[in-house]
């Protein structure tokens, strides 16, 4: 594996990390208070979807710029094939960047829905 396809795949090593575990915060701030927000959990599966989908694809990329490194005989054909690859990873770490941004305002809403549930809670108990 050339240098490059291997900062590319340890890059996407970490972004996935990084997903999965705001995922992961999505679910355990939604389900604070032995409650389930509907709305976040429907949310983060979603956006867990959309994450699987846009790794898969950055991998393939990531395969096609492996397959390209290979000799042939029409080396006009893997310039363009490299060009067209790599316009798509670029155009894959944006979709990415987008999904992240989803994610994280997300984990703020569930955060804030959690401070509200703690809240009322809290109300509730001394009312009582």
């Amino acid at each position: 594996m050339s240098d490059e396809a291997s900062l590319i795949q340890e890059r996407l090593d970490d972004l996935a990390l990084t997903m999965f575990n705001g995922v992961l915060e999505v679910s355990r701030v939604s389900g604070d208070e032995g409650r389930k927000d509907d709305k976040c959990h429907v949310a983060a599966s979603e956006l867990g979807i959309k994450l699987g989908t846009v790794l898969r694809e950055i991998e393939e990329a990531i395969g096609n710029l492996l397959v390209i490194q290979l000799p042939t005989a029409d080396r006009c054909q893997q310039i363009d094939t490299v060009k067209v690859t790599q316009s798509r990873v670029r155009e894959l770490q944006s979709e990415y960047e987008r999904v992240k941004i989803e994610l994280d305002t997300l984990v703020s809403e569930a955060e804030n829905i959690s401070i509200k549930l703690q809240s009322a809670f809290t109300y509730h108990v001394k009312k009582i």
